[in-house]
């Protein structure tokens, strides 16, 4: 497998005119549909099945191991032009060592090639800015993340990583303006601004959810409309109401119930956001006629581009799905709520 490397300058506002490099490098293949380019874009399909051959994949990985130390090794010697490095899988059982540079390709690429173990295993990109200087940017940028922000961190290709949530699209705006290629920036469940074509939807289905007969499960309507922006958008806690309607106890492990907020042709269009939410960590035991509460997390956040990064302003259903044990889920009955 022959890898070259990519620039990826022409994407990043440089000129649009491919050097001989960047065309030989998007000719040349690295793996099942994948160039080198799109390895240094981050656009390497993730479709394939990981654990086909989890021994191949051990294998690989360790055979790579001490390559990955090699291009460590010479990035740490030059901290002002090394971006970060990582193992990148391209397919079932094949991968490649990355390493971001913030110029002169060729020339690292030179380099690298006579110290790598295995030179047609490298891939040599090309960021906006060193490691160095992203988690300095992200150090001056934290205080105004508290409490803005979902999450945030740096990556491998020299950029910092920004997870607004869903109704901050002004804030997203300014910090494209401010830093340019610097950041990547999320708001809710996609890129900010939404690239066209759309991304997939993130929206869950349904259809493995079930019902249980001798368990009745109704989520609690909020007594106020839901908001498209505050503390809606990040999470809202409700509750849902389990009824034992058998002539036996019921009993399994469980968590907090995940809301999901389905529009009018039936398709999921907002889930429980941005905030992780433990699906173990409670346990479910009611006996015959009892009844029992637990919490339900659901937001107004999009998991639907084509709604845009929040829910529009409707009527909808919500359904809290409740898990049962690891391998099974339950749903609630559907109720009526207002976003506005």
């Amino acid at each position: 497998m022959l890898v070259l490397f990519a620039s990826l300058a022409a994407a990043c506002g440089g000129s649009t005119a491919p050097s001989a490099a960047e065309s030989a490098a998007e000719a040349t293949s690295v793996g099942p549909d994948v160039t080198a380019v799109d390895v240094c874009a981050g656009e390497v399909p993730d479709d394939f099945e990981f654990d086909a051959d989890p021994d191949a994949m051990l294998s690989e990985a360790g055979r790579l191991e001490p390559m990955l130390g090699q291009v460590l090794a010479y990035g740490g010697e030059r901290p002002d032009e090394f971006a970060g490095y990582r193992l990148e899988w391209i397919g079932p059982n094949d991968a490649s060592v990355v390493i971001t540079m913030t110029g002169e390709i060729e020339r690292h690429r030179s380099a690298l090639v006579d110290i790598v173990e295995f030179p047609d295993e490298l891939v040599v990109c090309e960021g906006p800015t060193s490691g160095e200087s992203a988690q300095a940017l992200l150090d001056e940028l934290q205080p105004e993340l508290n409490g803005r922000a979902a999450s945030w961190g740096k990556d491998t290709a020299g950029h910092v990583e920004i997870g607004l949530f869903a109704d901050d699209e002004a804030f997203a705006a300014e910090l494209i303006e401010r830093y340019g290629e610097r950041v990547e920036v999320r708001v809710g469940a996609f890129e900010y601004p939404l690239p066209d074509p759309l991304p997939a939807s993130t929206c869950p289905s349904l259809e493995s959810t079930t019902e249980r007969a001798d368990l009745d499960i109704v989520a609690v309507a909020p007594t106020l409309p839901l908001q498209r922006s505050g503390g809606d958008v990040r999470s809202i806690a409700l509750v849902v109401e389990l009824t034992n309607t058998g002539d036996g106890s019921v009993e399994f492990g469980s968590g907090a119930a995940l809301g999901y907020l389905v529009n009018n042709a039936g398709d999921v269009v907002a889930g429980p956001g941005q905030l992780g939410i433990p699906s173990v960590g409670l346990s479910i035991d009611v006996g015959p006629g009892e009844s029992s509460t637990f919490p339900v997390v659901l937001s107004t956040a999009s998991c639907d581009p084509r709604a845009g990064y929040v829910v529009p302003a409707g009527d909808y259903q919500l359904i809290a799905v409740v898990s049962q044990g690891v391998d099974a889920s339950l749903r609630s009955s559907p109720i009526d709520v207002l976003v506005e």
